[in-house]
């Protein structure tokens, strides 16, 4: 019906960022060249006069203590701003206060010191007023400069852009398909485009491309001889990016039932290869999470919330723990034995901490972890707790469904949630085998209490050794990462 075509981007002019360029203005005074630019205004070799030498001089002065002495550690010499190590620094503020300039650095400062607040002598206040007035006359002059070439380059422009819309539009052509064109040009690729329509008596409208995406945000200008032909075009990529969106939906529709689909699969195969009856489950595996709060709140999409349940076998004892990826946290979990949970309950994590490591002082270890004397010492542990040792005979079943557990991790910027451990929790297993979970969860990003559920999907356990990140989610870790963080 009509024919699309893009005018292909010209050369970009951004005359508002065009500089003024204005010389320095130059004047003497006992033989000696002052300047005035609107950098550093009112300068003599460079350097401006300062009447807050006081600073200056505080800055070259040694750090002392208290008591009044000079302190061991001074600041390196490299934080001396460099212009007070030049020579022609010091002459410059002597020169402005009409002081002599012979001598050395040192001597040039003696000198300034008691006339610090020495104001700029009279000579050199008229020459700068006049440099001042100078250099004002040169800038109005480049300013209307300035403004004729930015006034002439965009009426060169608009005629530029009025010529093209010509070709593409003559004047006296009655054709049908000559009528009914239009053409869409990139947003700013060609200056003053809708003014160069309007001059025309063509119609333009801007939108976005009817494919647009999140990483294709390109809008276009659409230009016709009349409303009535730029509207029906507009409408026309309205019901495109409706029809895109229609089936961006029905894909991601169609890709939740498959994912639906496997995850059923993969269940059933679970459950058929785990233990069945009143004995000890065989728990370990990956599980499919479902967190209502998480995804209601951050993470809405299609993102992947797993949890992964282990034992590991030691000389002291079995292990039970899992390492779990809820989008927004994720860390680890150790399952308490079923008394160490009844003596917990109602106790902070101190309490515990104190029973499981009577060989130290208490104040000397932080919960479950590190040896605190020294935060940055990552050789010194306390044993594991009693707590988390179960015997061969603690395990998951339809008499004991329910387990305490304890947990730290990292939110989603990998920040270590301090103090996440000091709370008992607990998961529920049921379903065929303990396939299937019902736990609470609760820390800074999740209210105490809310709920997750999850299915069995794969008889996958973590790695032997994944739960010793533990000893370093704690408040001493955090303290050591804060610290080489900001430093």
């Amino acid at each position: 019906m009509t024919e699309q075509q893009k005018m292909e981007p010209g050369p970009s002019y951004n005359v508002d960022m065009d500089e003024i360029s204005i010389p320095d203005v130059e004047g003497k005074f006992n033989n000696l060249t002052f300047k005035y630019s609107g950098w550093k205004g009112f300068s003599q070799n460079g350097h401006a006069y300062n009447a807050d030498l006081e600073h200056e001089f505080r800055m070259l002065e040694p750090v002392r203590t208290p008591t009044g002495r000079i302190a061991k550690h001074q600041p390196r010499k490299s934080s001396i701003p460099h212009h007070l190590t030049l020579v022609g620094y010091w002459k410059a503020q002597c020169i402005f206060r009409g002081l002599p300039t012979a001598g050395k650095i040192d001597e040039l400062k003696h000198r300034l010191r008691p006339n610090m607040g020495m104001p700029m002598i009279q000579e050199l206040k008229e020459l700068q007023k006049k440099l001042y007035e100078q250099y004002e006359e040169r800038m109005e002059i480049a300013t209307r400069d300035w403004e004729a070439k930015k006034r002439a380059r965009r009426e060169a422009e608009l005629a530029q852009t009025k010529e093209l819309l010509q070709e593409y539009f003559p004047t006296g052509v009655t054709d049908n398909g000559s009528q009914n064109r239009i053409i869409m040009v990139k947003l700013g690729a060609k200056p003053q485009l809708h003014e160069a329509a309007a001059s025309l008596g063509l119609a333009s409208a801007d939108t976005d491309h009817p494919l647009q995406t999140f990483f294709l945000t390109v809008g276009y200008t659409i230009i016709g001889r009349s409303q009535a032909i730029v509207n029906r075009k507009l409408e026309s990529l309205k019901k495109k990016k409706e029809a895109k969106e229609k089936a961006r939906i029905e894909e991601k529709r169609r890709e939740a039932e498959r994912k639906v689909l496997e995850e059923r699969r993969n269940y059933g195969r679970v459950v058929n290869a785990s233990a069945k009856g009143s004995g000890p489950w065989t728990v370990d595996g990956t599980y499919s999470v479902k967190f209502p709060y998480i995804q209601k709140h951050y993470c809405q999409g299609d993102i992947q919330l797993t949890l992964q349940i282990g034992h590991e076998e030691t000389k002291n004892g079995v292990q039970m723990y899992a390492i779990f990826d809820f989008g927004i946290i994720s860390g680890v979990m150790r399952f308490e034995t079923k008394e160490s949970a009844k003596r917990g309950q109602g106790k902070t994590s101190d309490d515990t901490a104190e029973t499981a490591s009577k060989k130290r002082k208490r104040d000397e270890y932080d919960y479950y972890g590190w040896y605190s004397d020294d935060p940055y010492d990552s050789d010194n542990r306390t044993p594991t707790p009693e707590a988390f040792y179960l015997s061969p005979a603690e395990r998951p079943s339809l008499k004991s469904p329910t387990w305490s557990y304890r947990w730290r991790g990292r939110d989603i910027e990998s920040i270590i949630c301090v103090d996440s451990d000091k709370k008992l929790f607990e998961i529920t297993f049921g379903g065929p085998a303990g396939t299937e979970i019902t736990g609470a969860f609760g820390g800074d990003l999740v209210p105490d209490g809310s709920e997750f559920t999850g299915i069995k999907t794969s008889m996958a356990a973590p790695r032997v050794g994944s739960w010793s990140e533990w000893h370093e989610l704690n408040e001493t870790g955090y303290d050591r990462e804060c610290a080489h963080r900001w430093c």
